[in-house]
């Protein structure tokens, strides 16, 4: 995101869309007002059969970009068109070699998009290969799935104690909450006395608030 006050000079520009396989051909769809709706690929029978295609969306000049032909059919289109599209980027700017350059190219709007995570603006030089993107992006979600897995629990724990007719099965269902968080929090004997009044005088709402607290730490 750019800060208020600061300028960026748009030098290169790369495009592939529906009916326009360049920034040419994107303009004159715009400027002709044409429809760029087709009929599907014989090659994806499985979905709509009118829709945007890109054309040629299957080729990539795996020799072009050194990447193994057998490599190339493995890897996310979505990630070999952002090579196709940097490259052309970078023509359209008039650059003709950038080896040995201090220059990188930085793709995380889609990432971020995607995983909801807030990405450092360094992540492309602190982890420099797609390994170590996804080993990155792997440990940060697995945290935030992990919290999010807990917090549906609790929510479900709310709603089945809201269920139970008897209020003995409720005080013994508060009772093993209450020793959970008492252990959660890792109390200790010697300074658990307080803490364990103010939970055991603590309403079903305010334990849950307790519990969210706590996990959302």
């Amino acid at each position: 995101m750019v800060e208020p006050g600061h300028v960026v000079a748009i030098v290169g520009m790369s495009c592939r869309m529906p009916g326009a396989a360049d920034l040419e051909k994107f303009w004159r769809l715009l400027r002709d007002g044409r429809d760029a709706i087709g009929t599907a690929p014989a090659d994806r029978p499985d979905i709509d059969e009118t829709a945007g295609f890109l054309d040629s969306a299957s080729e990539f000049d795996a020799d072009f970009f050194g990447v193994p032909p057998n490599e190339a059919r493995s890897i996310d289109p979505h990630q070999l068109l952002g090579l196709e599209l940097s490259w052309e980027a970078l023509e359209d700017a008039s650059y003709q070699d950038l080896r040995g350059a201090r220059a990188a190219i930085e793709l995380r709007n889609r990432l971020a998009e995607g995983t909801g995570m807030a990405l450092p603006s360094t992540l492309v030089f602190d982890y420099p290969t797609a390994t170590a993107v996804a080993t990155f992006l792997g440990s940060h979600w697995a945290d935030k799935s992990t919290i999010a897995t807990v917090d549906d629990q609790i929510a479900a724990l709310r709603s089945l104690l809201a269920t139970l007719p008897s209020a003995g099965e409720k005080e013994r269902l508060a009772e093993r909450i209450r020793a959970t968080l008492a252990a959660a929090l890792g109390e200790h004997e010697s300074d658990a006395d307080g803490a364990r009044a103010a939970v055991e005088e603590a309403s079903a709402d305010e334990l849950f608030a307790l519990i969210d607290q706590q996990i959302t730490r």
